[in-house]
């Protein structure tokens, strides 16, 4: 048995020092008033154990009640956040889609306009040529008419006024010179004939 860290034997040694010094009238009134003190002693120390107890269980408490809010909202925000992140890679794959369609037709349409250009200077090229052509030989033929038109008035002039007047002589007409010159026929410009 230990008593405030004291064995059975120095309690014995204390007890007798007491009725010693004090005589064995008063140990039983110190005796009483030691366990009054011992009582009160315990009393205090079981409420100062039950506060301190009861002050560690509302901060565990408390503790715990913040844990388990924090824990909650960080769940919370990790959850809005894997939301937004899913959200935002879709759009942005939307986006990516879009813009890689648009860039798709916008490429397809401007090749088409080129080929259509190309097409189309292509064939002015090929009308520019023919109309020039045309011009050449509409000019060569009016020069052949003319120079024979003028031949045959310098044969009238060297005949004279003595002779009778005959018939002017007709030039033969060149190939092509039954065509009249004017305007250009869009059939012309297009190629068709």
């Amino acid at each position: 048995m230990d008593f405030f860290g004291l064995g059975f034997g120095e309690v014995l040694m204390v007890v007798l020092v007491a009725l010693l010094v004090f005589g064995p009238e008063r140990v039983p009134e110190i005796a009483r008033g030691l366990g009054r003190t011992i009582r009160t002693f315990r009393q205090a120390a079981s409420g100062f154990t039950t506060a301190v107890t009861k002050e560690l269980d509302d901060a565990r408490k408390t503790t715990s009640d913040i844990v388990t809010t924090v824990t909650k909202e960080l769940d919370e925000a990790q959850k809005t956040t894997s939301d937004l992140t899913a959200t935002l890679t879709k759009e942005l794959e939307e986006a990516q889609k879009t813009t890689s369609d648009i860039t798709a037709t916008m490429t397809k349409e401007l090749d088409e306009a080129q080929k259509t250009t190309a097409d189309l200077a292509i064939t002015l090229n090929k009308e520019l040529g023919e109309a020039q052509k045309t011009t050449a030989d509409l000019a060569t033929t009016l020069t052949k008419e003319l120079d024979e038109a003028r031949k045959g008035l310098e044969t009238l002039s060297k005949a004279g006024s003595d002779v009778k007047p005959q018939e002017p002589a007709r030039a033969a007409k060149p190939v092509g010179a039954d065509k009249v010159a004017g305007p250009i026929d869009q059939n012309d410009i297009s190629g068709k004939q």
